[in-house]
């Protein structure tokens, strides 16, 4: 599924020797980048690595004619998260 990913990481001062992620996955706007300064605030007072997750299909890239501009019902959301979250503790945990 198309999606947008934004990952911040803690400064070597803040940083926390631990497997914990943190991850925001949005309600309404599922746009990932209306959640810049809540995750990098969150990744700052945590000292935890944060990952937003935007919702399918809710960013545009004009330059690929190829993205896919369909619609994304609740079922393929859900299925979407569980799909990044398994992606993530493979990569992070």
């Amino acid at each position: 599924f198309p999606t947008h990913l934004l990952c911040f990481q803690p400064n070597e001062k803040n940083k926390r020797v631990s497997k914990t992620l943190s991850v925001v996955i949005p309600g309404n706007p599922g746009v990932a980048s209306f959640y810049v300064r809540f995750a990098r605030v969150l990744c700052e007072k945590t000292g935890l690595i944060t990952v937003v997750v935007g919702h399918s299909g809710h960013f545009s890239n004009p330059n690929d004619d190829a993205y896919d501009r369909r619609f994304f019902g609740l079922r393929e959301q859900a299925e979407h998260k569980v799909t990044v979250v398994r992606h993530l503790l493979k990569r992070f945990g």
